[in-house]
C-alpha cells in the first residue's frame, strides 16, 4: 500500500512537520534570548551637544564716515603740549558715533594757510594723539591713516573721516551629537 508520495503515514508527517515548526521556534527564542541578553542593562552613554561660537569678520563701514570737526593749536601740537593734545583727546572722545568702537581707516585734513609740509607735519602729531587713545573707548590703534591738507584752510582747522568697522556678528551654532 502506497502512503503518499513521500512514502510516509499520515501520522509520521504531521510529527516530522511539527517537529520542524517547533525546531523554528525554538530557534526564534534562542535569537531573542540572545539579543536581549545583550541589551539588557547596556546604557550606551549621550555625547554632549556642542556648541560654537562662529562670528564673522567685521567690515569696514564705507559708505558712512563719521566726520570730526577739530580746532587744533598746530603749534601747541608740534611742541607736544600737553594741553593741546588734551584738547584733541576730548573733543574726539565727545563724539557719540565713535564710542565703543573700532577705527579702521582715518583721513586727517589739516588746514594749508602755510607750506603743506606743515599741514603734513601736524597731522602726524594728530595721528599720535589718537593712538593715545583708550582702547575700551576708542580703537584708534591698529587703523590705517592718511594725511591730507585742505588748501587755503586755516592751520588750526582740521577734520577727522573716520571708517569704522561694523559691529562683529557673532553666532551660536549647535552641533546635534553624532
Amino acid at each position: 500500500m502506497l502512503y503518499g508520495r513521500s512514502g510516509l503515514s499520515e501520522t509520521s508527517r504531521s510529527v516530522f512537520g511539527s517537529t520542524g515548526w517547533l525546531f523554528a521556534d525554538l530557534m526564534l527564542a534562542i535569537a531573542m534570548a540572545f539579543l536581549v541578553a545583550n541589551t539588557v542593562g547596556v546604557h550606551t552613554p549621550h555625547r554632549p551637544v556642542t556648541k560654537k561660537l562662529v562670528c564673522s569678520q567685521p567690515a569696514l563701514d564705507r559708505f558712512h564716515p563719521v566726520k570730526v570737526p577739530l580746532v587744533i593749536n598746530p603749534t601747541g601740537l608740534t611742541s607736544r603740549s600737553r594741553t593741546a593734545d588734551a584738547s584733541v583727546r576730548q573733543q574726539v572722545e565727545r563724539v557719540h558715533g565713535l564710542k565703543k568702537r573700532r577705527a579702521g581707516f582715518v583721513i586727517i585734513y589739516t588746514g594749508n594757510a602755510e607750506t603743506s609740509s606743515y599741514a603734513l607735519v601736524v597731522d602726524g602729531f594728530v595721528k599720535k594723539v589718537l593712538m593715545t587713545l583708550p582702547n575700551q573707548k576708542l580703537g584708534f590703534r591698529s587703523a590705517a591713516y592718511l594725511d591730507e591738507q585742505i588748501i587755503g584752510a586755516e592751520p588750526n582747522s582740521s577734520q577727522l573721516e573716520v571708517y569704522l568697522f561694523e559691529p562683529q556678528q557673532c553666532t551660536t551654532i549647535t552641533e546635534p551629537p553624532t
